[in-house]
């Protein structure tokens, strides 16, 4: 039958677009047996490599300052250390007018 030759064809070509690719994806080999020598390279731009070397840098930092959170329990540990009550109500309030957008507050 005429539609079993039209399939049979199809199926050769097939085979023959498979047969181009070899079982990990990668094309035929050609008769030499040598797969030919690849050719790509990357290159990064300044800003690319310095923003990967500060991201390298801010992996390793916590953002804390160690010397500084130190020296504050201590001053609470001997009783040195003075709040001054309004000056942090001032600055609470200042932080939620900016935090939701409320005016009203004096810096």
């Amino acid at each position: 039958m005429a539609i079993n030759n039209i399939q049979s064809g199809v199926n050769n070509t097939q085979v023959t677009s498979k047969q181009q690719i070899d079982q990990q994806g990668r094309p035929a080999q050609t008769q030499t047996g040598m797969a030919p020598p690849r050719q790509d390279a990357v290159s990064l731009t300044p800003q690319a490599q310095q923003l990967s070397q500060l991201q390298r840098r801010a992996e390793g930092d916590s953002g804390v300052d160690e010397a500084k959170v130190a020296r504050i329990k201590q001053a609470l540990a001997s009783g040195d250390y003075a709040i001054d009550a309004e000056r942090l109500a001032a600055r609470i309030a200042t932080f939620e007018a900016d935090m939701f957008g409320r005016g009203g507050v004096e810096r």
